[in-house]
């Protein structure tokens, strides 16, 4: 007869099964109680409320069933680690369990905790880390959910990638200059992306740059002509640089100025010209030392031979100009310098339009005459003076109209040295060409400052030597610009010297000369130049 119940009443603990085989489909009842509730039996099974996993006595401790948390998915999927602050990221999965920790795995399997994780529900989580926390060089990081009783859940694939805004290159604040009248590329923004997308540039919160009638490129380039100013006219803009959504703002401004060159806004020679952008040779308004501190206009020649930039100039304008003539002829001999400016602004050499005459016939001994400028060497370096002669007249055919430098410790007054022999031999006329009436030609000579000196060169491949043609002056400068051609190099003694060192206290003069030994005048006509790059 089968055993259909057992009575226990009276038998108190002392109950035992073995095997015991439970055929029913609701569940065995098994112990409950809290973590504190736990018994110290090996072997005891019960259900932990206070966990909510079952449980099982070892030989010194208890065991869990606890799952394996599932973390699948991140509601946040790109950080800007430059953005400054915080991410807050809701991560859903299952089996999340209060007190658990979210990390974050990097590519390079370095991790980091959350600095804070709000337990939500089994299926989610809510953590909260530090943008800077997170290196574009380590994504995608995976997400990691680890529990208080150290079980671990890793995302299958990295979930969170860094995409940070773009950084600017440009520094805040000016730009710069740009003239009314210069139509090109100004200035050009610049950023980088950490994660090497396009950039687009932009203006944002106005529509400055194109009021004042430029305009700005998705590439960052603010070009065009801008509208007339009266005067300086400051420009201010925020530039937005824009890379897969992401946009870094930064404010900055540029001056509009009324045309460099004008009458209104001259410019300190013919490389301040270059550089701002003016590459048509013309008449422009120059205010340097070779103008005498005022502002004049002035024929200027851009990018020549070797790079360099010319204006005219006439010596009669420095604040030191004195000429005197000397030597035995002197008495047959005259200099006369043009005193007004309008030859400056012409730059075709003529016996009307000139900085000075030269003539002397009858002369019967050599003859020079010195222009002493009032400067010493520091004054010119960094400079190059040019001149360009127009002989008319060839006097007795055997003397050639004469330029020249000279130097000396102190300005003094009168001649400097030998009356008609100059210290560096510059130009000779008729050089390089048949010397007859109406040869032109030009020469140029470079100042360069050398520690307490200033160095003198001419006559070489890079400033060329002595130029002549016996037509224009349009195809002298372009023999002279014509880097193949080196022109003439005097080959005898003194003037064939290229190279000079001279101490910076020395004071310098120009020396013209040449004379007729008989009643045929010489006659020639000469422009100066001054040249810088």
């Amino acid at each position: 007869m089968p055993l259909t119940r057992i009575k226990t009443k009276g038998l108190g603990n002392s109950v035992s099964f073995e095997n015991i085989n439970d055929t029913g489909t609701e569940g065995t009842k098994v112990a409950s109680g809290t973590t504190a509730q736990r018994g110290t039996t090996q072997g005891q099974w019960r259900f932990n409320t206070t966990t909510g996993f079952f449980e099982g006595r070892n030989a010194s401790t208890f065991s869990t069933l606890e799952p394996t948390p599932v973390v699948t998915s991140v509601d946040v999927t790109e950080v800007d680690t430059n953005a400054g602050g915080s991410t807050t990221f809701v991560v859903t999965g299952t089996d999340f369990t209060s007190g658990g920790v979210i990390a974050f795995i990097a590519n390079d399997s370095s991790e980091f905790n959350a600095d804070t994780t709000t337990f939500n529900s089994s299926t989610q989580v809510t953590a909260v880390k530090t943008n800077s926390s997170f290196l574009n060089a380590k994504e995608p990081y995976k997400v990691k959910f680890t529990s208080a009783t150290g079980k671990a859940g890793i995302s299958g694939s990295g979930l969170i990638n860094v995409d940070s805004a773009p950084t600017w290159n440009t520094a805040a604040g000016n730009l710069g200059n740009i003239y009314h009248d210069i139509n090109a590329n100004h200035f050009t923004l610049s950023a980088t992306d950490a994660e090497g997308d396009a950039i687009i540039y932009s203006e944002t919160g106005g529509t400055n740059i194109a009021n004042a009638g430029l305009s700005l490129s998705n590439g960052g380039v603010i070009s065009g002509n801008a509208n007339d100013v009266g005067s300086d006219t400051t420009i201010s803009f925020t530039g937005r640089a824009t890379a897969n959504s992401k946009t870094t703002d930064r404010a900055f401004s540029f001056v509009v100025k009324p045309a460099l060159g004008s009458s209104s806004n001259a410019a300190t020679g013919p490389k301040q010209l270059y550089d701002a952008g003016y590459t048509t040779d013309g008449v422009y308004y120059i205010n340097n030392i070779f103008t005498g501190g005022s502002a004049r206009q002035c024929y200027c020649r851009f990018n020549t031979r070797d790079g360099v930039h010319w204006q005219r100039f006439t010596p009669y304008h420095f604040s030191g100009y004195n000429k005197s003539l000397h030597g035995g002829g002197a008495g047959n001999t005259s200099l006369t310098f043009t005193t007004s400016d309008s030859q400056l602004q012409n730059t075709t050499l003529s016996t009307s339009v000139k900085d000075f005459v030269y003539t002397g016939q009858s002369s019967g001994s050599g003859v020079s005459a010195i222009i002493r400028t009032g400067k010493q060497m520091p004054d010119i370096e960094g400079h190059y003076l040019g001149i360009e002669l127009y002989t008319t007249s060839i006097g007795d055919s055997g003397n050639r109209p004469r330029i020249g430098l000279d130097w000396q410790s102190s300005e003094g007054t009168g001649n400097w040295g030998h009356d008609y022999s100059q210290e560096s031999s510059w130009l000779q006329g008729g050089r390089d060409a048949t010397f007859q009436a109406n040869t032109r030609n030009f020469a140029a000579v470079k100042f360069a400052a050398d520690g307490a000196n200033t160095t003198i060169t001419s006559k070489n491949s890079t400033v060329g030597g002595m130029y002549g043609v016996d037509d224009t002056t349009s195809n002298l400068w372009s023999r002279y610009q014509n880097n193949s051609e080196n022109g003439y190099y005097p080959t005898n003694s003194g003037e064939g010297q290229n190279s000079y060192t001279v101490d910076d206290a020395y004071w310098w003069a120009i020396r013209i000369g040449g004379w007729s030994d008989n009643s045929n005048p010489l006659t020639f006509y000469g422009i100066f130049y001054m040249g810088e790059k």
